[in-house]
């Protein structure tokens, strides 16, 4: 079921009042009433995430397109399932973990029908994001920061945006790539100790923006 108004992205962050109430629920309930075949609740799931889908989705290396319909998909395929979904704690975590997975088969079977094999890249660019440290520092160190993220592996550069941009616990960044806990404390740690090095000067703005410290 689609419950867009319309195709356009980014996505209104306004919400009729009707909906701003479920804004009060906790995950667990807020989820207990979607799966109840409650539309407001399902409503308010989709404006209330679907902007960090998109955003998640254009950092993955989808296009508009390809980052749109994913997420169209995604939440179709949540309503026709959701009387067979299993209890979700924290809800963020469980979409962009089921998203990732989708939008990546996607990118995966079209860039196969041009080329012979597909690597998954991800790309720190300019976006909503930025707007968190845009406050603290210059146009001039946003893009020195952009340019040095972009210095680190692919791996790296999707944990640090997972963990500091999403806030996503290293438990959760796991799930979602994939890989070990412990792999994920590695890249992050070797991460800010390659940015630090890259950044010098303006590196304190940085950690004071995202809440590395």
């Amino acid at each position: 079921m689609d419950v867009s108004k319309n195709n356009s992205f980014p996505f209104s962050n306004k919400l009729s009042s009707h909906l701003r109430k479920r804004a009060w629920l906790d995950d667990e309930s807020l989820w207990q009433e979607f799966q109840s075949g409650d539309m407001d609740a399902y409503a308010f799931l989709y404006h209330t995430y679907s902007p960090t889908l998109y955003s998640y989705g254009r950092h993955l290396g989808g296009t508009h397109e390809q980052v749109k319909d994913s997420i169209q998909e995604l939440f179709e395929l949540l309503w026709n399932k959701k009387h067979k979904l299993s209890r979700v704690t924290f809800i963020r975590q469980y979409l962009i973990k089921s998203y990732r997975r989708m939008l990546l088969r996607t990118i995966t079977q079209e860039r196969k029908k041009h080329t012979d094999s597909f690597s998954p890249d991800f790309r720190i660019v300019p976006s909503t994001e930025t707007n968190l440290i845009q406050q603290e520092i210059s146009s001039e160190q946003q893009a020195k920061l952009i340019e040095a993220m972009n210095l680190l592996s692919v791996q790296q550069r999707e944990a640090l945006y997972l963990k500091f941009y999403q806030n996503l616990s290293y438990p959760d960044i796991a799930a979602a790539m994939k890989i070990s806990i412990a792999r994920v404390y590695n890249l992050i740690s070797r991460a800010i100790h390659r940015m630090k090095t890259l950044l010098n000067s303006i590196w304190y703005l940085l950690i004071l923006s995202l809440g590395i410290i």
